[in-house]
């Protein structure tokens, strides 16, 4: 019995790292070669934590995937919405592939 449990590990870690190896190389064909910069748009729906963890999660997205270098984030949030920037700047005020603007700022930044 516990030998087929552990013949049943083994099989399914070997999968499992059949696909990271696979992953990981069509990552490599298909990522940019070039210094080329992405922008990634996110738009500020919902509530301030969930804003904030919607850009978390895109941050550690990019981060395992290798594309952190050349992909700036841009949370699209109104001037107005005092509460979601200040949520946003203490969370990511340290992180300068993360800009917080309004739509006009953004199309200055363009």
């Amino acid at each position: 019995m516990l030998e087929n449990l552990l013949c049943a590990a083994i099989a399914i870690l070997a999968v499992w790292g059949s696909l990271a190896l696979a992953y990981m190389l069509l990552m490599s064909l298909i990522r940019p070669k070039k210094n080329e910069r992405h922008l990634l748009l996110l738009s500020s729906e919902g509530s301030a934590e969930d804003t904030v963890e919607r850009v978390s999660f895109m941050l550690s997205r990019l981060s395992v995937s290798g594309e952190m270098g050349y992909t700036v984030i841009a949370v699209l949030c109104d001037p107005a919405d005092a509460e979601k920037r200040r949520a946003l700047a203490a969370a990511f005020g340290h992180e300068k592939r993360v800009i917080v603007c309004s739509k006009t700022e953004l199309m200055e930044i363009i």
